[in-house]
């Protein structure tokens, strides 16, 4: 009898220690490392989604860069076998891997929106811009150059749709060396209607090219 007694103890303790969900066992270091950045990276999305909607323009522009290293988090995550109901403890709330897996597509959606909002006018610029466009300056534009600051001739600035579709150049001003000798170099990209035909590039003592250098 005091066999059977120790026998059906053993099996009880197995059955205590199966019965607690994966989650709540030890993890180890890599493991709890991802889950403080998974934290860290909730809690910076929950705040700057929370205070992009009372129209903070630094949150809805950099909003989206967080769910990204949310979403990569989270694939870690997986990569370290963590089970899906581990707790994750933030500042606001305790969710476990699997919810913030599915939360993640809504978080996603909301940031973009928010980034859309902020810079609303650039795009609605670069929609106008393309629509001018064809060949390979539509390409390019798109692909290269909608977000920066364009020149033409003379240096003057490629500000509005028509000027960027009628310049036959397309020149990118960048600095390069230390604060006591900057040089400066013009990028000019020549066109043909909207033909691509070569790039050039001229650079100088300086931080401000001359306008021969748009040329």
């Amino acid at each position: 009898m005091k066999k059977n007694t120790k026998r059906i103890v053993i099996s009880f303790a197995a059955l205590l220690f199966l019965s607690v969900p994966l989650a709540a066992q030890e993890l180890n270091e890599k493991q709890k490392e991802n889950i403080d950045k998974i934290s860290y990276s909730y809690k910076m999305v929950y705040e700057m989604l929370r205070d992009a909607k009372k129209g903070d323009r630094t949150s809805q522009v950099e909003v989206p860069n967080w769910t990204k290293f949310l979403e990569n988090d989270l694939k870690e995550a997986k990569t370290l076998n963590i089970p899906d109901d581990t707790p994750v403890e933030t500042l606001y709330e305790t969710l476990t891997i699997a919810e913030l897996r599915a939360k993640l597509p809504e978080l996603i959606k909301e940031a973009k929106e928010a980034e859309y909002g902020a810079n609303k006018g650039k795009y609605e610029k670069v929609e106008k811009v393309l629509k001018l466009l064809s060949g390979d300056k539509h390409r390019m534009y798109k692909d290269d150059f909608k977000d920066s600051q364009l020149y033409g001739a003379n240096g003057v600035r490629l500000e509005s749709p028509a000027s960027i579709k009628n310049s036959s150049i397309w020149c990118t001003v960048s600095t390069s060396g230390p604060d006591y000798a900057p040089r400066w170099e013009v990028t000019i990209y020549r066109f043909s209607g909207m033909k691509f035909i070569r790039k050039d590039s001229k650079s100088g003592k300086g931080r401000n090219p001359p306008g021969t250098a748009f040329r």
